[in-house]
This record gives C-alpha cells, structure tokens and sequence, in this order.
C-alpha cells in the first residue's frame, strides 16, 4: 500500500469513529520549467511558450483518476468525503487546504526518503508538520 493509501485509510478510520467528513486534498506540482528558462542573459529570463491549457487537460485526467481511486478507498465506508484538486508545491498546498477547511487534523502519509532528499529539502510529512496550524497525524 502506497503511503498516501495507508493515509486515506487511517483517515477513514477515524472519520468513523468521530463521525467526521474527510478532505482529500491532491496536490498535481506544476510543470518545470524549460532548461533554457532558468538561466537567461544579465539575469532576464527568455521567453518562452507555455502551454497553461495543456497542463490543465493533465491535471484534470490525473484528478479524475485519482476521483476514481479514492472512491473506491471511500465505498461502503459510511465516511462522507470531498476532493479538492490543487496545484502547487504539496506541503503548502495540503496546509491551505487544511487552513481552508478549518480542518481538525491532517493526516499525510510518508515513506522513507532518501539521504539526500532529507537533506535538500525534507519530506512533505515533515514540512506539513512543521508549517500547520493544527495537529497532524503522520502515518507510517
């Protein structure tokens, strides 16, 4: 089971026993940019076409897809939930989210990152957890 599974999971279980709705908040990152758009001369960026539309149509087919798994998580659960599709960097994302909802608890999964992700920027549970307003609930 995928660490964002075992999440909806867990989710699921204590949405059940509070008798609480679930916000599943999946976060599509934005596009990177161009190799040649990030270093320009005298410190200009160049100009380049971005297709917005064409990452939209990604986006909306990733959402759809994910709509669908999360469903089936949620079926016969008895756990009413909503879907909010966002783009953005995860853990900032997630954490509006949760701000947007006025939310109780989030809950995020996580998995072993690698050394050098833990020292370049850390995981998405850890930044959820360091940068929330509310409690967090981490599942392993």
């Amino acid at each position: 089971m995928q660490p964002a599974e075992r999440a909806l999971a867990r989710s699921i279980e204590l949405a059940k026993v509070f008798g609480a709705r679930v916000i599943v908040a999946d976060v599509a990152a934005p596009a990177p940019a161009p190799d040649f758009a990030v270093s320009g001369a005298f410190g200009m960026q160049p100009y380049y076409t971005y297709d917005l539309a064409q990452e939209q149509r990604v986006d909306q087919m990733l959402w759809n897809r994910h709509r669908d798994e999360i469903a089936s998580l949620f079926a016969g659960s008895g756990v009413t939930h909503e879907f909010a599709g966002v783009v953005g960097q995860p853990a900032a994302e997630i954490l509006e989210v949760a701000d947007h909802y006025d939310a109780d608890l989030i809950v995020v999964g996580t998995r072993e990152a690698s050394f050098f992700e833990r020292l370049l920027e850390g995981s998405v549970s850890e930044r959820v957890a360091r940068g929330a307003h509310r409690d967090v609930l981490i599942v392993h």
